[in-house]
């Protein structure tokens, strides 16, 4: 959803943080990939406001703040958290190497 509304607002300033081949990854591939490594894993989603206001305006503490805490009750709305722009793979690992 950012990376939709950023191109279609500020597409200059996009275009210095993405190339024309980028792609998004796939939160589950992603997760199954650190699986078959031995990793426990779980794919979170997050970032409707925070990191374009981050981008936007970095020196503004208490504006991300105030938008990490937005964006984690939207992600706690049922089907809102895929339209997030952003995913994170939070890993353990499960078995060591003998």
């Amino acid at each position: 959803l950012a990376g939709f509304l950023g191109n279609l607002l500020v597409p200059r300033l996009m275009a210095q943080y993405q190339t024309p081949d980028e792609r998004e990854l796939d939160p589950q591939e992603t997760a199954a990939r650190f699986r078959h490594a031995g990793f426990a894993c779980q794919a979170r989603f997050y970032d409707f406001v925070s990191t374009p206001l981050a981008g936007l305006l970095p020196g503004w503490r208490a504006g991300y703040q105030t938008a990490r805490v937005l964006d984690e009750l939207l992600v706690r709305i049922p089907g809102w958290r895929r339209l997030g722009s952003n995913f994170e793979i939070v890993a353990t690992r499960e078995r060591f190497p003998a």
